[in-house]
């Protein structure tokens, strides 16, 4: 799948922006975005092996 689109996929899931409004984003504010699910991408991974050691 496209990066773009999955962006926008999970803006969509867990924001409620609609993809054409992700599109229309500027290139500043689309990269902030991009960064903020980045973000929340490695730290819900974090969050995961945290809880996949605490189980042991």
């Amino acid at each position: 799948m496209d990066p773009m689109a999955t962006y926008a996929y999970f803006c969509f899931r867990r924001l409620g922006i609609l993809p054409g409004k992700f599109d229309a984003l500027d290139s500043n504010e689309k990269a902030m975005v991009i960064a903020f699910v980045q973000k929340w991408s490695r730290e819900a991974r974090k969050r995961e092996k945290e809880l996949k050691h605490a189980d042991k």
